[in-house]
């Protein structure tokens, strides 16, 4: 399979690897359940880019990443998933981290890895954005500071929502999300 090559960028003893594919692999499947027991499974979030935070509430790093993603989760792009996965926890303490810092956005439960290993976060805080059609448009390994989030996991976030495909109902009338047509029931 043909990447483009892979960008490292070492800082204060962090390290972050971007890995852009041109021939993306399908995002792993998965079904995780939030801490309300509400099932998630990546293929009802197709359609829509997906931003996974892979994370952990003993995680200082992770907690000094969430501010940075509850601020892009409130920017309410169109188009634009974000969901934690608390991962190598336990589930009380992950509850209480999603409460305590506050995080409006949805968090499932990985308790043992098996979903951040298939997506190769073998470290946290590890960001993966699955483009619009379910493949991995970028994977970001480390914590990074506020001006290396934006230019790196926002920015890829960004380029995969420029990217994705515009939805198109059968009378040829475009929306402006995949959800849009969900909702209008035009899908």
């Amino acid at each position: 399979m043909d990447r483009h090559p892979v960008r490292c960028t070492v800082a204060a003893a962090t390290l972050c690897v971007a890995i852009t594919a041109t021939a993306r692999e399908l995002a792993p499947a998965f079904t995780l359940s939030t801490f309300d027991d509400e099932p998630v499974s990546l293929s009802e979030l197709r359609g829509e880019v997906l931003l996974l935070n892979f994370w952990a509430s003993w995680c200082p790093p992770c907690q000094r990443e969430i501010p940075l993603l509850i601020e892009l989760h409130g920017r309410d792009l169109a188009g634009l998933a974000i969901v934690g996965v608390d991962t190598y926890d336990e589930w009380e303490e992950g509850r209480l981290g999603v409460t305590e810092l506050g995080i409006p956005y949805t968090v499932v439960f990985d308790r043992d890895g098996t979903v951040a290993k298939a997506y190769g976060a073998f470290g946290i805080p590890t960001n993966v954005i699955v483009d619009a059609t379910g493949r991995v448009h970028s994977v970001h390994l480390g914590f990074l500071n506020e001006d290396k989030f934006r230019a790196t996991v926002e920015q890829s976030a960004l380029d995969a929502l420029a990217e994705a495909p515009r939805p198109v109902d059968a009378s040829g009338t475009s929306a402006t999300t995949w959800g849009q047509l969900k909702a209008d029931g035009r899908q």
